[in-house]
């Protein structure tokens, strides 16, 4: 990946990383962080939860906020409309590391498949990865990569096509042999991965182990809604463990989704037993 890509497809995930990530992310121990809810049933996500009760605050990343939501929106109706990857591409997306140029170049297939269902598809088209590489939207601010959103989105449909997503993380073990082959997953998709992508995503691992339900809940909830605010709110509240040390937290919605959806499939598949949970 080109050092330019790398740093705009990394200028969100800095911000959630505020403070650093202990070396216990993936292993956080669910049932005893200090500062978790004793019942995460009680934690009702009503879209009412207040950031400034819980343990960790946490509030969302504005300086980007019109470009992510259209880039939120404009992969939502891509998503709506394109078909579902080849089940080998569809692998190659959900079971290999984000900077893999073969999971790279499998999105960018997908989207150029679909290029219909692609607002403002670029004429001529560009060549292979681009759209799975980063696929940069320009800000004053700086660049923020699309690829990012695309690849969370079909992570969420995968996820959704399994099962509910609140039953599925309830049904969630982490016990110790999950946790080797998740661990042992995580190793080889690591290796085509950079450090703040992995960063966020081991934060992120953590944060599921702690509240499954509500990441449940968060992927079950509308993009956008109050709900999803409220379980992003819960998920990093509860999770100070998952941090170096208390922080104030920021995270875009959209990234901070995308994340969440492929921690939880990669769990899934961990408890599974299998390399893969795509059928075909």
């Amino acid at each position: 990946m080109r050092s330019g890509e790398l740093a705009a497809k990394l200028l969100i995930a800095f911000a959630l990383l505020s403070g650093p990530a202990t070396s216990a992310a993936q292993q956080a121990q669910p049932n005893s962080p200090p500062g978790e809810p004793p019942d995460e049933d009680a934690i009702v996500v009503t879209g009412r939860v207040d950031p400034a009760d819980l343990p960790v605050k946490s509030k969302g990343l504005t300086e980007f906020g019109l470009i992510t939501r259209m880039i939120s929106s404009d992969v939502e109706l891509f998503m709506r409309c394109a078909d579902t990857p080849r089940p080998q591409d569809l692998r190659d997306i959900v079971d290999r590391g984000p900077a893999d140029l073969i999971a790279e170049r499998a999105l960018h297939d997908f989207i150029r498949r679909n290029q219909a269902c692609y607002v403002g598809y670029p004429s001529p088209p560009p060549t292979s990865p681009y759209f799975g590489a980063c696929n940069a939207q320009l800000h004053p601010n700086g660049k923020i990569c699309r690829s990012i959103y695309d690849r969370g989105a079909i992570f969420e449909r995968t996820v959704k096509r399994l099962g509910d997503p609140v039953e599925l993380a309830r049904r969630l073990r982490f016990d110790p042999a999950t946790r080797a082959r998740f661990a042992a997953r995580e190793r080889r998709r690591g290796q085509q991965s950079v450090s703040a992508d992995r960063k966020y995503f081991d934060v992120v691992s953590c944060m599921l182990q702690i509240s499954p339900g509500t990441a449940g809940r968060l992927l079950r909830a509308p993009p956008g809604s109050a709900q999803e605010a409220a379980a992003r709110h819960v998920m990093i509240g509860y999770a100070r463990t998952c941090f170096g040390r208390p922080v104030n937290v920021r995270a875009e919605p959209g990234q901070f989704r995308a994340y969440t959806a492929e921690v939880m499939y990669n769990w899934l598949a961990a408890a599974s037993g299998r390399p893969s949970l795509v059928q075909g």
